[in-house]
Formats: C-alpha cells, sequence, structure tokens
C-alpha cells in the first residue's frame, strides 16, 4: 500500500499594534470675556479620540489620530452653564471627566493672560511627565554572565594654586 502526502505551506504576515491606554483627561476652563470662554482638555495615550458633550447634548468629536499634541482647546459662550464632558478614547480604554461650566462675568487682562500661559505650559507639562513614567518603569531582569575582569582604582585630587599679585 503506498500512501501520499501532500505537504502544505503558507506564509502568514501578522501586525501587530501596541497601544497605549489613555490617561485621566484633565480640563481647564477660562472665561476670556462675558461673551467667550474656552475650554482646553488634555489626555496621554496612543490614537486618542476627544468628545465634548453639555448636559449628554454632543458638541464636538475629534478623529483618532489626528492630534499630534493630545490636548483640545475649544471656544464656547461665556454665557454657557451646566455639565461639560470631556471623553477621551481609543481602541483600548475610555475616560471622562466633567467640569461645571458657569456664566462667565466680567474678566481682566491678567486672567487672560494667565489663560493663554496655561493652554501653553499644561500640554508640554503632561509630555513632560509621560516621558518621566515611561523612563522610570520598571525594567524586565536580566541575566548576568560571571565575567571576570580586573579592576582597577584610582582617586583623582584637584589642587589649585593660589595666586599672589605684587604691585
Amino acid at each position: 500500500m503506498i500512501m501520499m502526502v501532500k505537504k502544505i505551506t503558507s506564509t502568514i504576515n501578522i501586525s501587530l499594534q501596541i497601544l497605549v491606554p489613555v490617561s485621566h483627561p484633565a480640563m481647564f476652563q477660562a472665561c476670556l470675556s462675558p461673551e467667550q470662554r474656552i475650554v482646553n482638555c488634555s489626555a496621554e495615550g496612543e490614537d486618542t479620540e476627544f468628545s465634548f458633550s453639555l448636559d449628554n447634548n454632543p458638541l464636538i468629536q475629534t478623529k483618532a489620530g489626528s492630534l499630534k499634541n493630545k490636548s483640545v482647546t475649544i471656544s464656547l459662550s461665556g454665557q454657557l452653564t451646566g455639565n461639560l464632558h470631556c471623553k477621551v478614547q481609543n481602541k483600548v480604554s475610555s475616560k471622562r471627566t466633567v467640569i461645571n461650566l458657569t456664566s462667565c462675568k466680567d474678566t481682566n487682562v491678567l486672567t487672560l493672560a494667565l489663560t493663554i500661559h496655561v493652554i501653553w505650559v499644561l500640554p508640554l507639562f503632561l509630555a513632560f511627565f509621560s516621558c518621566i513614567k515611561s523612563f522610570n518603569k520598571k525594567r524586565s531582569p536580566t541575566t548576568l554572565r560571571k565575567v571576570s575582569a580586573e579592576v582597577v582604582y584610582s582617586d583623582v585630587q584637584e589642587t589649585r594654586a593660589a595666586c599672589k599679585l605684587d604691585r
């Protein structure tokens, strides 16, 4: 009896994408005038998508991956009141922050300057914090091989000569 065996070989390419979950969004609001306010929402993560809603009524939504700085600033009427939601999500996780909007009253130049400063500094601070956090992640243990080596110790001292000028 003769058996015929057919060997099937195929190659499969698999694409692996590892996404970082989104962080809890940080929100900041400031009145620029009684008629206008800005609201900033920032979060860390990859391929993030931001959406804003006021009392569960959708306002704006960004597309995933369309933002490079992980921050969205929107301009709203200074007279709007209610609960403003900022939802940040990607394919891995979703987080939400809610702030209560109250009517804007008269503002001054100092408030405006502080607002603009915070809007520019907050994303930089979040990026710096993210870098520090990723740098301090625990490293996986590595095995060490025993290597024989000669260690030479040296002691270096710096001395400064005092100069004396005679006049």
